[in-house]
């Protein structure tokens, strides 16, 4: 009789918990994972190699959080240990639960909020550089890399076709946008590659979504020679435009005719 494994992607690292794991805790659940994954290996007796690929990705995906959550649960005992007092004026609250979305998944973690009238923060998450939007920053420059090349849309299709999961699509354009942000100042102070040479820059006009900034705007604008012709080039000379005086044809009866209308023959 086959013995049952737990397999990595079986252990729900996401799972609420009423109180946070220890670093020992979290340690001992990837050992157990590791033996898991070792023994599922050894009983792939049949498979072909792609059902054994195909069914190890996740459980490689499964370890990977198991990872990320024994790193933020020793960071978070470290910050404990050496800030045993809140900081003046403020009162120190849990540890508080919360998922961040990595490119292994989504891994819940345990952290201390810091907070005051009107104000509060997490320590580990600024130390850290883990932003309020849930995502760690390796997701977020991947998917918005992604999107830069496909639509919202594709980009869910991709980033779940090899990562097993991703963002929604409102949360992919709240990270093109927040990261565009910084493009422009990013670009100012960037220098110019090695050895690129000469740079030949080529400013077209397709009548596009304006991009241009105020600044780039500000470029343009210069001394103009007066224009001989004031107003709107398409009116120009409208008062000196004639009208026709081709008289209009008409019957013996005085009916204006309407020719090319009827048929020749009179025939319906």
């Amino acid at each position: 009789m086959e013995t049952e494994f737990q397999s990595p992607d079986q252990i729900d690292v996401d799972a609420a918990a009423a109180t946070a794991p220890t670093v020992a805790e979290v340690q001992a659940g990837i050992t157990q994972a590791v033996a898991a994954l070792i023994a599922w290996v050894l009983s792939c007796q049949t498979l072909t190699f792609y059902e054994f690929e195909t069914q190890l990705v996740p459980q490689v995906l499964a370890l990977g959080r198991l990872f990320i959550q024994l790193f933020l649960c020793q960071r978070e005992e470290q910050f404990q240990t050496a800030h045993p007092q809140p900081e003046p004026g403020y009162q120190r609250q849990g540890p508080i639960a919360r998922q961040v979305g990595t490119l292994f998944g989504k891994v819940r973690y345990w952290r201390t909020y810091y907070f005051r009238p009107g104000d509060g923060y997490y320590p580990l998450d600024v130390a850290l550089g883990l932003t309020s939007d849930g995502f760690s920053m390796a997701l977020r420059s991947c998917a918005a890399r992604v999107a830069t090349k496909v639509s919202y849309a594709q980009t869910v299709l991709l980033l779940t076709l090899f990562l097993h999961w991703s963002p929604a699509q409102g949360s992919l354009e709240g990270m093109v946008l927040g990261l565009g942000r910084h493009t422009g100042a990013w670009f100012a102070q960037a220098p110019a590659p090695e050895g690129d040479g000469e740079v030949l820059v080529l400013q077209l006009d397709s009548k596009a979504t304006p991009t241009a900034t105020d600044a780039e705007l500000e470029q343009r604008r210069g001394p103009r020679a007066p224009n001989p012709h004031p107003g709107s080039q398409r009116h120009r000379g409208r008062a000196c435009w004639g009208r026709s005086s081709k008289p209009e044809r008409t019957t013996m009866s005085g009916a204006p005719t309407m020719s090319g209308l009827w048929p020749s023959s009179g025939n319906w």
